[in-house]
C-alpha cells in the first residue's frame, strides 16, 4: 500500500505541475503589403503585391475595373492587379483589404480620369539602376509639376532583405527638378538583390528598378598540396559565385594537368625523379581575384610541414585541463630546428613550459645560444621559498640548420628531471638537497597574457617572460605525457616523428603541421582534450621532409 500511495502522489504532482505550466504566448496576427498603393493613368495597366503575413490571408474588395489574380495565399505571395482603362472623366478609386487573423493591410489603387489633364512627372533618371555592392548613395531624379515636398515614394524589395535601402531627403533641383536620396547598404552576401522604388506625384507615379551587384566569391579548399615523386592525383574544390579560370604556369604544365567536372577540380601529377614545385592560380573572369594553390612534389617524410615561431607566440586555449593540472609526473618533447643562434634582442629562446615552474628553452646569461637548458622550480619543504634548477651542459649544444627531438622527462615521486637530445640521456637534475623538492606544475594554469600588478604564469610554445625570447626557427611534434617516458619509449621505432593520437598517457599532442602556407593561425591538439593553440600572428607554414627521404 506504501509503494501504491507513493506513486499515485507523484503522478498527482505531475498533473498538477503540467496543469500549472504558463501556456506558450500567442503569436500575434500580422499582414503588410507592398507597395500599398497605386495611381494609374486613365489607361489603366498592372501592378503586382506582394504580401507578408504570419499565417494565410485572404483579399476582400469588388470592383468591375480592377481584377486581383487571386484572393487568398500565404505569405511571400504576390498578387497581380489588372486594372482596366477609364473611358470617363471622373478618377476611380478602389480600396482592397488583405485579412490575417485580426490584422489588416489596405492596398489602394487611383485610376485617373480619360480627359484630366496629365500632369508633368517625367523620369529623367535611368528606370534600372545598378549599383555596386559597397555602402552609398544614390540620386533619383523627376521633372515634375508636382512640389518636391509632396512627392511621396514606396520600396519593395525582392526577397527577404528589406533594410538595405532606404530614402534620405527630397530637395529641389534646377526648374521643376525633384531630387530624391536613397541610402544604400553595403551588400556582404553572395548574391545580387533588387527593389523597386515606386514614386508619386498627385495621379502620377513612376518606377525605378534597383540592382545592387554580390559580394563577388573564390574560394578554394586547400591552399597547399603535396605530391610524392611517383606521381599521383589530388582534388581542388572551389566555391565560386564568379566565373574564373585556372592557370597553371607553362612551363609546369608538361608534369601537372587538370580536368573540371562542376566546381570540382582533378589535378594528375606525373612521376618525378627530384623535388619540384608550382602555384596554380584560380583567377575570377575580371581578374580581381586569384586564390593560389603552391603544388610541391616532393619525397614522401612523415613530416611535410612546420610551423616558424620566429617573432611570434602560441598558447593553448584550455577547454580540457582535467589531465594538466598539478602534474608530478610528466613528459614533455618536441622538434626543434633554429635557422640560427645570434639573435640580439635576447640570448634565450624558449621552445615550451612556463616561466619560473619548468620550460625548455636554449641559451642564457654565459649559456651559449644554442646550449638546451631545462629550467625546474624547486620549493623548500618546510616553507613556501622557491629557486630555480637548471639541466644543461655542453653536450647539449645543437646546430642550426638541423633537426633535433628534445624530451624532458618530470618526477616529483623521483625527485629528478631528464633531458634527452636525438634519444640519448644527456643530463639529469635533482634538488638542491633533501631540505627541497619538486612541487609539480600546473601546466594547466588557464592561459592569460601574463600582464598587469600580479603575474600569473601560464603555458607558452615560443614565449617566456619577454616577447625577444620567441623561437628562432620552426617547431613540430610538440607533445606533453602524464608520466614519465621511458628510454625505450622515447626511442621507440619513429618516435620522433609520430606517435597515436590515443597513446596512453598523452594528453597534449600539438604536431604543427595541419596549416598551410597562409592560412590558419589555429594549432590543432590531436587528443580528446582538444586543447587547440592560438598564435599572435598568423603563422609562418613551411614545407619541410622530416627525416630527410632516402631517394633511391
Amino acid at each position: 500500500m506504501k509503494k501504491t500511495f507513493l506513486l499515485a502522489a507523484v503522478a498527482l504532482f505531475a498533473a498538477y505541475g503540467c496543469e500549472n505550466d504558463p501556456p506558450a504566448p500567442p503569436v500575434k496576427d500580422d499582414i503588410s503589403v507592398s507597395p500599398q498603393s497605386k495611381a494609374f493613368d486613365s489607361a489603366g495597366g498592372e501592378v503586382s503585391v506582394m504580401v507578408s503575413s504570419t499565417g494565410d490571408w485572404t483579399l476582400s474588395g469588388n470592383y468591375d475595373w480592377v481584377t486581383p489574380s487571386v484572393k487568398s495565399g500565404k505569405s511571400e505571395d504576390t498578387v497581380k492587379f489588372t486594372v482596366s482603362a477609364n473611358d470617363g472623366e471622373g478618377e476611380k478609386k478602389a480600396t482592397f483589404t488583405f485579412t490575417c487573423g485580426d490584422a489588416t493591410a489596405p492596398f489602394t489603387v487611383t485610376l485617373a480620369g480619360k480627359n484630366v489633364p496629365q500632369i508633368k512627372f517625367d523620369l529623367l533618371t535611368d528606370e534600372n539602376m545598378e549599383v555596386p555592392n559597397t555602402k552609398g548613395q544614390i540620386e533619383i531624379q523627376v521633372d515634375s509639376e508636382v512640389s518636391y515636398r509632396e512627392i511621396t515614394n514606396e520600396i519593395a524589395f525582392d526577397g527577404e532583405d528589406t533594410d538595405w535601402l532606404t530614402y534620405v531627403t527630397a530637395i529641389a533641383g534646377d526648374g521643376d527638378i525633384a531630387k530624391l536620396y536613397f541610402d544604400v547598404k553595403a551588400n556582404e552576401s553572395f548574391v545580387d538583390r533588387s527593389a523597386t522604388i515606386t514614386i508619386t506625384g498627385d495621379t502620377a507615379s513612376v518606377e525605378v528598378n534597383v540592382k545592387q551587384k554580390q559580394t563577388d566569391k573564390l574560394n578554394v579548399d586547400q591552399t597547399a598540396v603535396f605530391i610524392f615523386l611517383d606521381g599521383d592525383t589530388f582534388d581542388v574544390n572551389v566555391d565560386a559565385n564568379v566565373p574564373y579560370d585556372v592557370v597553371i604556369p607553362d612551363e609546369d604544365q608538361a608534369w601537372l594537368s587538370q580536368v573540371q567536372d562542376g566546381s570540382k577540380h582533378t589535378f594528375t601529377a606525373a612521376a618525378g625523379t627530384e623535388q619540384r614545385s608550382t602555384t596554380v592560380n584560380f583567377v575570377s573572369e575580371d581578374g580581381a581575384i586569384t586564390k593560389p594553390v603552391m603544388v610541391t612534389q616532393k619525397p614522401n617524410a612523415l613530416i611535410n610541414m612546420a610551423a616558424s615561431l620566429v617573432s611570434n607566440r602560441a598558447w593553448p586555449v584550455w577547454t580540457n585541463d582535467g589531465q594538466l593540472r598539478n602534474m608530478t609526473e610528466f613528459t614533455m618533447e618536441c622538434l626543434v630546428y633554429a635557422n640560427s643562434f645570434n639573435k640580439t634582442q635576447s640570448p634565450l629562446n624558449v621552445i615550451m613550459g612556463i616561466e619560473g615552474q619548468f620550460q625548455i628553452r636554449t641559451g642564457d646569461v654565459g649559456v651559449p645560444q644554442g646550449q638546451i637548458q631545462v629550467c625546474v622550480n624547486q620549493k623548500y619543504k618546510s616553507g613556501t621559498t622557491t629557486s630555480e634548477r637548471k639541466a644543461t651542459g655542453a653536450n647539449l649544444t645543437l646546430t642550426a640548420g638541423k633537426w633535433y627531438h628534445i624530451a624532458a622527462t618530470y618526477s616529483k615521486t623521483n625527485s629528478l628531471v631528464e633531458v634527452y637530445l636525438d634519444g640519448v640521456k644527456l643530463q639529469t637534475v635533482a634538488p638542491q638537497s633533501s631540505s627541497y623538492e619538486f612541487p609539480g606544475v600546473d601546466v594547466g594554469t588557464p592561459h592569460n597574457d601574463e600582464s598587469g600588478m600580479t603575474i600569473t604564469r601560464c603555458f607558452w610554445a615560443g614565449y617566456g617572460y619577454e616577447a625577444s625570447r620567441y623561437w628562432p626557427g620552426m617547431v613540430s611534434e610538440m607533445r606533453i605525457w602524464n608520466k614519465v617516458l621511458t628510454n625505450e619509449e622515447i626511442n621507440a621505432a619513429n618516435h620522433f616523428y609520430t606517435v597515436p593520437a590515443d597513446s596512453e598517457g598523452l594528453v597534449a599532442y600539438w604536431k604543427f603541421d595541419d596549416g598551410q602556407p597562409g592560412t590558419t593561425d589555429v594549432i590543432k591538439d590531436y587528443t580528446a582534450n582538444a586543447n587547440h593553440m592560438s598564435c599572435d600572428k598568423a603563422i609562418d607554414w613551411k614545407v619541410v621532409s622530416v627525416p630527410t627521404p632516402v631517394v633511391p
